[in-house]
């Protein structure tokens, strides 16, 4: 018997309260599937498939390129000096005329010494301060570049340089998952599925894409035997990237001037795009839109058809569309990013390993449980590396953000 109204709470009649059978509970999930920045690198590698399979654990593949038309220098040189220290000296072959822009002096050179070193005859007008033009010293990180290689009239033939080949290789990494779900839970009702076989496949899909995504920038090639086989790891980007890596580190306010003239050399590589992506954390990715806006730059903001968010900005040579990687790009590597030349970049699947299921692999005297497993396999390579670059190291609020 019930003491007079009924009211929505009682102390004496708990039956009343909440999580009773005769009241109907008002209760909502969280629905986390739409959470974004997450596994952003590894959507993108899966839209530029080019559907080319491997068919050994192993893939190898050949690197060339053209000579650049032009050397950076090395060391500082006087207006006088007959020698040169410059990056890959093998561009010029003797006689090649070179010009520096912010000089505006031509140097004609004699010999190439070797890897490091071109030389000028001594006499100025003939190697230095060639045409007419005025000897000036020349500064690290000056371009000369190349004009033609001029010829006398009783002049030879050149010598002949070429780009060598290089060869890399890469293997391809085994990812497995397994779902394992009982059947009685299977048959029973819940909110948003929550134990049922669908949502936690969803779970374990999301998962993997984001082990993979990680190991895509971040992995190392290597192969082991243990017991169960052989174990195969393979090189992520991280690994791959080598002529432009910056780091920020001691920079406390990077300015946009700094990250321009970092960024715009990898437009230069003879085989670069002329849009690269950014994959980046939350300190890398509000540095430089910081130093951006400083400047009176205003970067576009748009959403792709993966359902991502990029932000779009120029820099001398190209465009950068920026991606928030955040879910790889945490905690302290927050202020890290890559800078991907799309048109360079390929996730290549082994043969019959895209994504499989392998259904029923629970025990066969398990009747109430069913296990799936998924089994995955790729491999990743960055083609002229050059066109790519790294940047870390950017100090800022979440560096350990968890």
């Amino acid at each position: 018997m019930f003491p007079g109204a009924f009211e929505t709470y009682s102390t004496s009649n708990t039956e009343l309260n909440y999580g009773s059978i005769f009241r109907i509970e008002d209760k909502d999930m969280q629905i986390y599937w739409k959470n974004k920045n997450s596994a952003e690198f590894y959507k993108l590698l899966k839209f530029l498939s080019t559907g080319r399979v491997l068919s050994q654990p192993r893939w190898d593949f050949g690197k060339n390129d053209k000579t650049k038309p032009y050397v950076v220098v090395k060391l500082d040189a006087a207006a006088g000096a007959t020698s040169i220290d410059v990056f890959d000296a093998y561009n010029c072959v003797a006689g090649d005329v070179l010009h520096n822009p912010r000089t505006g002096e031509q140097i004609r050179i004699d010999a190439v010494d070797d890897a490091d070193t071109i030389s000028t005859a001594a006499a100025t007008g003939y190697g230095r301060g060639f045409a007419g033009t005025t000897a000036a010293a020349v500064k690290v990180g000056d371009y000369l570049f190349k004009i033609g290689r001029v010829i006398a009239h009783k002049g030879l033939a050149p010598d002949a340089n070429n780009k060598m080949p290089t060869h890399d290789f890469n293997y391809a990494e085994w990812w497995v998952k397994s779902v394992e779900v009982n059947k009685v839970q299977e048959n029973t009702m819940m909110l948003d599925g929550v134990g049922k076989r669908d949502e936690t496949y969803m779970r374990k899909v999301w998962e993997m894409d984001e082990e993979i995504n990680y190991a895509c920038f971040f992995g190392k090639r290597s192969r082991a035997y243990e017991s169960e086989g052989a174990l195969y790891t393979m090189n992520g980007v991280d690994q791959q990237i080598r002529t432009h890596v910056r780091s920020g580190a001691g920079i406390a306010f990077p300015t946009w001037e700094l990250f321009n003239e970092w960024i715009s050399p990898t437009f230069d590589d003879n085989s670069s795009s002329d849009s690269k992506v950014l994959f980046a954390g939350k300190n890398l990715y509000t540095s430089i839109l910081s130093a951006a806006r400083a400047v009176g730059i205003f970067p576009t903001s748009y959403l792709t058809k993966l359902g991502s968010v990029v932000t779009s900005i120029d820099v001398d040579g190209g465009s950068i569309d920026i991606m928030k990687d955040y879910k790889s790009l945490q905690g302290p590597l927050s202020g890290d990013g890559f800078i991907i030349d799309s048109a360079n970049v390929e996730l290549r699947e082994f043969n019959g390993y895209g994504r499989v299921v392998i259904p029923e692999v629970q025990d066969n005297n398990d009747i109430f449980t069913q296990k799936d497993t998924i089994v995955q396999s790729a491999s990743v390579a960055l083609f002229h590396e050059g066109s790519h670059m790294r940047l870390k190291d950017f100090d800022g609020p979440f560096n350990n953000a968890y």
